[in-house]
């Protein structure tokens, strides 16, 4: 696929991300990365148990992520995040 596809096509994709900081009081970290990405108004954020699935145009998605990472990991001695990315979605 040329690179000249990822600029002109409105690509929606599907980010499930599961999110673990490595202390014991790991759910407040949890809750305020997904706040963070449920404030950004270009993405929709569903939450359930399992993960948190974030679904958007392409530089939208990995633009709150590059953002929102880098202040977890800032304000967190360490956090895993496990990441599939499913794109690209018929915009619905």
């Amino acid at each position: 696929m040329p690179a000249t596809h990822f600029r002109r096509a409105p690509w929606i994709l599907q980010l499930n991300s599961v999110s673990t900081p490595l202390n014991a009081d790991y759910i407040p970290p949890i809750k305020d990365f997904i706040d963070r990405l449920n404030a950004d108004g270009k993405l929709k954020v569903v939450t359930n148990s399992l993960s948190t699935q974030v679904f958007g145009p392409y530089e939208a998605v990995f633009g709150a992520l590059t953002r929102e990472l880098r202040v977890t990991f800032a304000s967190n001695d360490k956090a895993v995040f496990v990441m599939k990315v499913i794109g690209p979605l018929t915009a619905t």
